[in-house]
């Protein structure tokens, strides 16, 4: 594959910081290098002064499901600077479904999607990803319809399913879950979605909590009841513990002007409670649809031949306008229609081209009818295949949505017919020129991180979504000062200003301005984790969310000479899970490991110490992450290779599957942020941005030179420890990070931190809150390996915290962890009981300062007791 660099550019890379100058290295289809501008690297350059290189936009709502493979050119996402699609979207999709569900499919989306000359021969999700990569425009992504699950099993009927039936649906959801789908989708005002119960769809949603994934509803209402529609989206989301993000979420209709502000007030308190919300929106005023969804439900039930022969009965004809008229149908959301906000956009039937671009008013004037009667003619004569523009947005609304800091970009774009709606062709520059250059509605640089990361993260996509090394080279190249759309109502398909270079995988599909032949696109599956045991029982109170690794080590030597190297299990939060297990706490530890011997030995090993794992993933590309620790003349040499393991991949999405709502404690540290961007943006949301505000958040500092520059690790350091409840802190790592050790001068850089720990393990540790300080002196203890001792303090201390055993004592029991650990090769060593433990740590102050655990085996713990009962806490 070619090698080229883009010159003299100015980087926006999809994260909201500030643009800067470097050049950008593409080879084998990924992002190779960013460097300073000139800086050396291999390849063909193309200048691209005085433009902006992002990342591909991502649209999070399009109807192209079909386009992809019939057009191969796919101008209007592809000119867009579009690098990936979402499809399946409302709750329709061409997969999965058996062979009578695909021709009732097609008959009933025709107005999306048309019917272009294909095969049609794919019946599963894979089989369709499979249809993808043969190669595309852009790349593409699809959700699970479930409305087209229910269609395979209960075709079109209006009842509630069994249960037998609620167990096949969620089977088919499942299966494309497992198949890469990214999720859900729902479509409550289209048949058969509409027929659902809320109860239906948090039976289907069983499986997106267990496999992955996220719920994109199309939900009941946007209209009369649109609060309350978000709502119930919401409560679905509540109840079946899975991340929500909202179609096309816009607050329409003129009874709804300046209701924004009503609407995303739901959203934050959701947020603020736990559940993690992405919207997408489109910066149009008009909806779109097919024809036939302004009908009332009823009419849909029996089935294309059942609402043909409706339409072709009087009475029938009289009952459903009176509906659609006065009463206002749950087709066009309980809001009375206004014909003259209706515009045909499309017909199948050449004959009933005329209607295209008039509004029903218009039409019927046009015909000499009602206007009623002349929509429920257009239907009839173009056999259901018609679409058309709804006019019923609000300005100040779409501004409000836009501006959210949920706000994804998502274009809902139909391309089909003579005159679709332009956003098919304009969402992105239209977005990016109107409302960002023209009206100022975000900055150029929160722009694009809406239209890039944020999506990529809903998707859970850690290589695309941000300009860096590593990464799949989907970019976009533009003109900040000239990108727009030309896209309009009246001339629809005219392809965008100031877009010059767009590359997918590497490969350019816009080269000055203009569709090259390549069509790199493949399938963007979803990475299938498997939960390491079942989803069983209530939560424990105490979590531990970070990274593990297995420790090679070897007994004399480099690792490379020598025959005999010893694995054990190590890494920061899963000791503090493993200690607290240990101490008798019902605690579990979440993160990712890989499918391989490595993540094996971490899970049995933690399993058998009493760890709860029920939310591990595991994950079938990614692989453990590992360090290898020389020991040379009673030196150590450690080299850590954690970057693009399994546990990188965590992110934001991850949280809601975590019940963080049932927790107490959350204990995180500072090694999981230098993971990747995904991990810290984790971070972000559970220590900063207080995902679940009532939660206590513990963070240990941990900071580790190997894993992260300074320059970059302490100022985000210090910002997660002034968002957390309970931070631990090293002295020599407080020294490095913010250049002092003293523990006063620590607790003036933390000034307002709850409960503030400074700790040496050779000294002792201080305890701060509020105004009170306290300080326990460190055992005695022969240092064998230091590996591990940061976490089993923590342990001990939270454990004490947790017990209400007071803060000396639980000090004490830090120290004693870790003082037992520094004798030991390993994270994790096999300690005494947890009685005895406890009970060293009810010891005196006198007591305390005469033990000295060098001179003692663990096996002879007991001794070092005073002489009475002993004490557990």
């Amino acid at each position: 594959m070619v090698s080229l660099v883009l010159r003299g550019g100015s980087v926006v890379d999809g994260l909201g910081g500030p643009r800067y100058s470097a050049d950008v290295w593409i080879s084998d289809g990924r992002i190779a290098g960013i460097v300073s501008p000139g800086g050396a690297a291999e390849g063909s350059d193309i200048d691209v002064s005085g433009l902006v290189v992002a990342p591909g936009f991502i649209d999070m709502h399009a109807h192209s499901d079909l386009a992809v493979l019939a057009d191969r050119n796919h101008v209007s996402k592809a000119a867009q600077g579009i690098t990936l699609e979402v499809v399946g979207q409302d709750g329709l999709g061409y997969a999965p479904v058996t062979d009578e569900v695909m021709a009732a499919t097609r008959q009933q989306i025709a107005g999306w999607n048309g019917t272009p000359e294909l095969d049609y021969s794919w019946r599963s999700i894979a089989q369709y990803l499979d249809e993808v990569d043969k190669g595309c425009a852009v790349n593409v992504a699809v959700l699970v319809p479930h409305g087209t699950a229910r269609m395979n099993v209960m075709g079109t009927q209006s009842r509630a399913a069994t249960h037998a039936e609620l167990e096949q649906i969620r089977d088919i959801v499942a299966q494309g879950l497992m198949e890469g789908a990214m999720g859900m989708s729902t479509g409550l005002t289209y048949t058969p979605g509409m027929y659902a119960s809320d109860e239906e769809l948090v039976h289907a949603l069983v499986a997106v909590r267990q496999i992955g994934g996220y719920y994109c509803p199309h939900h009941r209402n946007y209209g009369a009841e649109v609060v309350e529609g978000y709502r119930a989206c919401i409560d679905i989301a509540r109840e079946s513990q899975v991340p929500l993000h909202l179609a096309h979420c816009h607050v329409n209709f003129p009874q709804n002007k300046g209701r924004a502000a009503e609407v995303l007030g739901a959203f934050d308190q959701a947020i603020a409670d736990g559940i993690d919300i992405t919207l997408d929106a489109y910066p149009y005023l008009a909806g779109a649809t097919y024809l036939a969804a302004l009908l009332p439900s009823w009419a849909h039930e029996g089935g294309r031949a059942e609402v043909t022969a409706l339409l072709s009965d009087a009475q029938s004809r009289a009952r459903i306008l009176h509906e659609i008229e006065v009463h206002g149908s749950d087709g066009h959301h309980g809001v009375p229609m206004d014909w003259q906000t209706i515009v045909i956009a499309s017909t199948q039937d050449p004959r009933n081209a005329d209607a295209v671009g008039m509004t029903v008013t218009e039409l019927a004037a046009a015909r000499g009818l009602p206007a009623g009667e002349a929509f429920l003619d257009l239907l009839l004569a173009d056999d259901f295949g018609a679409g058309c523009l709804v006019q019923v947005g609000n300005e100040e609304n779409v501004q409000a949505v836009m501006r959210h800091g949920a706000h994804t970009v998502g274009s809902d774009g139909i391309l089909v017919g003579e005159k679709p709606h332009p956003r098919g062709w304009g969402t992105f520059p239209r977005f990016l020129g109107h409302y960002v250059r023209e009206l100022g509605v975000l900055s150029l640089e929160e722009a694009v991180l809406h239209a890039t990361s944020r999506p990529a993260r809903r998707l859970g996509l850690t290589d695309r979504g941000v300009v860096s090394e590593g990464n799949w080279a989907d970019l976009v190249i533009f003109d900040p000062d000239r990108i727009a759309s030309r896209a309009t109502y009246d001339h629809p398909k005219l392809s965008p200003d100031g877009i010059h270079y767009v590359f997918v995988n590497g490969e350019a599909t816009i080269n000055q301005g203009v569709r090259t032949a390549a069509v790199p696109g493949r399938a963007v599956r979803r990475t299938v984790m498997k939960k390491s045991s079942s989803l069983e029982g209530k939560p424990p109170p105490l979590l531990c969310l970070g990274e593990t690794m297995v420790l090679l080590t070897a007994d004399d030597g480099p690792l490379e000479e020598n025959s005999h190297v010893g694995i054990h299990v190590g890494g920061a939060e899963s000791n503090v899970a493993s200690g607290l297990a240990h101490l008798g706490h019902e605690v579990e530890w979440f993160s990712r490991v890989g499918d391989d011997p490595f993540g094996r030995i971490i899970l049995d090993f933690l399993r058998a110490r009493g760890v709860r794992l029920d939310t591990v993933e595991v994950d079938d590309a990614r692989s453990t992450g590992i360090y290898l620790k020389n020991r040379e003349a009673n030196a150590s040499r450690v080299f850590y290779y954690r970057s693009g393991s399994a546990a990188s991949a965590m992110g934001p999405t991850d949280l809601p599957s975590l019940f963080l709502h049932k927790r107490s404690l959350c204990h995180v540290s500072g090694i999981t942020p230098a993971l990747s961007a995904t991990a810290n943006d984790l971070m972000q949301q559970l220590v900063i941005d207080r995902t679940v505000p009532q939660l206590l958040v513990s963070f240990d500092v941990n900071y580790r030179p190997a894993l992260w520059p300074r320059s970059e690790a302490a100022p985000r350091l210090l910002e997660l420890a002034r968002g957390a409840d309970i931070v631990v802190v090293g002295r020599d790592e407080a020294e490095v990070l913010w250049g002092t050790e003293r523990p006063e001068d620590i607790r003036e850089i933390l000034p307002d931190t709850p409960q503030l720990v400074v700790k040496d393990a050779a000294v002792g540790a201080t305890h701060f809150t509020g105004d009170t300080e306290t300080f326990q002196p460190a055992l005695k203890a022969e240092v064998v390996d230091p590996v591990g001792a940061g976490d089993a303090f923590a342990a001990g201390f939270l454990s004490g915290m947790v017990r209400q055993l007071g803060v000396p004592r639980a000090l004490r029991l830090g120290h004693l962890m870790a003082g037992l650990t520094l004798q030991h090769v390993s994270d994790l060593p096999a300690l005494p009981s947890a009685e005895s433990i406890l009970s060293i740590s009810d010891v005196s102050a006198e007591d305390w300062a005469n033990i000295s655990l060098s001179s003692h085996h663990l096996d002879d713990l007991q001794t070092l007791l005073p002489k009475g009962p002993a004490h557990v806490g």
